[in-house]
């Protein structure tokens, strides 16, 4: 649903349109692996806009009534979220890639399961968008009371003991996690509509649980109605394209060899 918006700040909008779509970086710190797990496929909650306060404020009230429908609806694409990355990793770092499902037949799983958490955290301050939309054999060996995993993952590293315990244990190079979410990045006049965007990241840690590489992807934005669940739809069936930007550019930027 298109509709012409007046939005009241023009920063904001400057900002937004200086983002590049697509950026990754390796940390010198990378080695090439021959074996990656790719562990986790997370979609986490909704990120509100907070500015203009009372647009965002009605805006927001509007989102969370339908804050059931929207995860519902991404549950239908967190598995193709998935299964995109795991068949096609491989290539831009020119390894094998072992994903979820095939890292719970190892016979060295079971005891890692006894010995570690590996369900997703719940406790999130929205407690409309109460928890991770997770894929079918993902594993979340971390506990965070963020609802925003880029933020934890960058700005902390209380999870590295245990990302090192789990490479580890099952015989491999590197762990892979893919975290998305919807992004309503500003709020319309009286809070009908938004500029909507998907935001998809993948993050790569070494042996010791450091984080070696790290890559992002912006869908363009669009105008969402608060309470029409396909304008959120519309956005997470950009999935798809943002994988290939994403992955491609993991590709082109992957350090080259001596």
């Amino acid at each position: 649903m298109k509709k012409i918006i007046v939005f009241t700040s023009l920063v904001t909008a400057l900002c937004l349109s200086s983002c590049s779509p697509t950026k990754v970086s390796y940390s010198k710190n990378f080695v090439p692996p021959q074996k990656i797990g790719f562990i986790t496929t997370v979609i986490g909650p909704l990120e509100q806009p907070v500015i203009p306060l009372i647009d965002a404020a009605l805006l927001n009230a509007k989102i969370n009534k339908i804050a059931p429908q929207i995860m519902q609806m991404e549950q239908r694409y967190v598995n193709n979220i998935e299964r995109m990355i795991a068949v096609n990793l491989g290539k831009p770092l020119r390894c094998r890639v072992v994903d979820a499902k095939e890292l719970r037949l190892l016979p060295t799983f079971q005891k890692l399961q006894n010995d570690i958490r590996l369900t997703p955290p719940t406790d999130f301050y929205n407690r409309d968008f109460s928890k991770f939309i997770c894929s079918d054999y993902t594993l979340c060996p971390f506990s965070s009371d963020k609802d925003d995993l880029y933020k934890y993952f960058t700005k902390n590293e209380d999870y590295q003991t245990t990302f090192s315990v789990v490479c580890k244990s099952l015989n491999l190079d590197m762990l892979a996690v893919s975290y998305s979410k919807l992004n309503m990045v500003q709020a319309g006049v009286f809070g009908i509509y938004g500029k909507l965007r998907l935001e998809t990241y993948l993050l790569l840690f070494n042996q010791n649980g450091v984080l070696v590489a790290q890559g992002r992807s912006y869908t363009n934005t669009t105008e969402a109605e608060a309470k029409d669940i396909g304008d959120y739809a519309e956005q997470m069936g950009f999935a798809e394209g943002a994988l290939k930007n994403l992955l491609s550019e993991f590709y082109n930027k992957f350090p080259k060899q001596k």
